[in-house]
């Protein structure tokens, strides 16, 4: 379902492992999602090629993404991006689709330790290197310094590229096909020779492309089948990084999703996901659209609220959206409080009432002055209102409240947009993970 776009400022898919929380989306064509490994796989300021960040490897971690049609190759193709080695003690995967002894189908590329080479091969499965194996010329990296490293096949020919100059290669036209996830920064056993460094700008493509040293990130086209920018830190495509941050016992549960691997599991105690301050949380007298899925473990006490959303500074200035117990009837209730004065503090009685233990779908919609709320599609209230949400200097909490609660549950697939009324009318809620209208940055969250 499409869902990121323009106006997407924040997009928690909540996937990964248990106890997890970190993904990578890619913004060629399909929006391939990517999982990290445990660990300390990350984005890295202090060491980047193009723009902000690269990804972090250190030898030890990877991300992937499950198999697909775009890591098949029936006749031209391009793999590159960029690598800092930061050791070199033993052989090293850039990226592959197969484990390094063949045992299913799919390629890899990876850099040899005793022959200072480049080495692309592919598999039809079974222990043999089958399909293709070539190796570039003489390669031995300095350390601390980065590579742009390149696989062209062009009718036949398969070309290696250092910095874009040619390096070797070979002759080969096998369709090479493959049934394992793509892995970035290792093979897909991940046991041993993981890349130890840096990685950034990686693209994919389904054509052979004049390979030149990129001196800004690529824009996809028609080509792109994979374009990690490493930019990032959640799945918006239009601003600066934001990297949230897991408080608490918050983490990633498998044994509850409504789509993909896993969603956020809240504890109702101290649990809440944070994001730093940004102008894409000052909404204004704008349009905006908050939406959420949630599964509710234990609702609130008599006069508490769990919240969906919050900014707080302080007892004057704050706003959320929060489930609210009325006296035993259930309710989304906006509150917002600026410089000491109340401005919003609407309550939308759900219809029906909250069933612990069920996915339900939440929206809260500004279209000019015309407010809508949703549960499950269906509208719950609207009213008029002509005042501004307040540009207030705080992280935005997920699933956290101020003072008076925590929520108890599965959060998946939050959404904020801005400069949007999503809905404004009835509609029927999102049946899988919202992925990419328009061309994006990779992400992580």
């Amino acid at each position: 379902m499409s869902g990121i776009d323009s106006y997407t400022k924040l997009l928690l898919h909540l996937n990964g492992v248990d106890g997890t929380l970190k993904e990578y989306l890619d913004s060629g064509n399909t929006g391939h999602l990517f999982g990290r490994s445990s660990g300390s796989t990350l984005l890295s300021n202090a060491q980047k090629k193009l723009g902000a960040s690269s990804l972090s490897l250190g030898g030890a971690y990877y991300i992937s993404a499950p198999d697909h049609t775009d890591w098949d190759f029936a006749g031209d193709f391009t793999i590159e991006g960029f690598f800092f080695w930061e050791g070199k003690a033993n052989d090293m995967f850039l990226m592959a689709t197969c484990d390094d002894d063949a045992t299913n189908a799919g390629w890899l590329l990876n850099w040899i330790q005793g022959t200072t080479r480049l080495q692309f091969q592919a598999t039809s499965g079974g222990g043999a290197w089958d399909v293709v194996s070539v190796n570039s010329n003489a390669f031995d990296p300095t350390l601390n310094t980065w590579y742009h490293i390149a696989v062209v096949r062009s009718s036949g020919t398969i070309t290696f590229y250092i910095d874009a100059v040619a390096a070797g290669g070979g002759s080969d036209s096998s369709s090479i096909t493959g049934t394992g996830a793509l892995h970035i920064g290792s093979d897909t056993d991940e046991v041993n020779m993981m890349f130890n460094g840096f990685i950034d700008e990686v693209r994919i493509s389904g054509v052979a492309r004049t390979i030149t040293v990129p001196t800004s990130p690529y824009v996809s086209d028609a080509n792109t089948r994979l374009l990690l920018h490493f930019e990032s830190y959640d799945s918006s495509s239009t601003t600066a990084p934001k990297q949230p941050s897991m408080n608490n016992t918050a983490q990633l549960d498998t044994a509850q999703k409504k789509f993909g691997s896993a969603s956020l599991l809240l504890d109702g105690d101290s649990d809440y996901i944070s994001v730093p301050d940004s102008a894409d949380w000052n909404f204004g007298s704008g349009d905006f659209t908050l939406d959420f899925w949630i599964r509710i473990n234990a609702l609130p006490a008599n006069g508490w609220e769990d919240p969906a959303f919050m900014q707080y500074v302080d007892a004057d200035n704050r706003w959320w959206w929060a489930l609210r117990n009325n006296g035993g009837s259930y309710e989304y209730r906006l509150y917002v409080k600026a410089g000491g004065s109340v401005t919003h503090n609407r309550a939308c009685t759900l219809n029906p009432q909250p069933a612990l233990n069920t996915w339900y779908h939440i929206a809260l919609a500004r279209n000019g002055n015309t407010w809508y709320s949703f549960q499950g599609g269906t509208q719950i209230d609207t009213w008029s209102d002509s005042d501004s949400m307040p540009d207030l200097a705080s992280s935005l909490f997920v699933g956290a409240h101020s003072d008076q609660g925590y929520t108890d549950g599965w959060l998946d697939e939050v959404r904020v947009s801005k400069g949007i009324a999503r809905w404004t009318a009835n509609f029927t809620p999102p049946t899988s993970e919202y992925t990419k209208a328009t061309p994006m940055q990779a992400v992580i969250i």
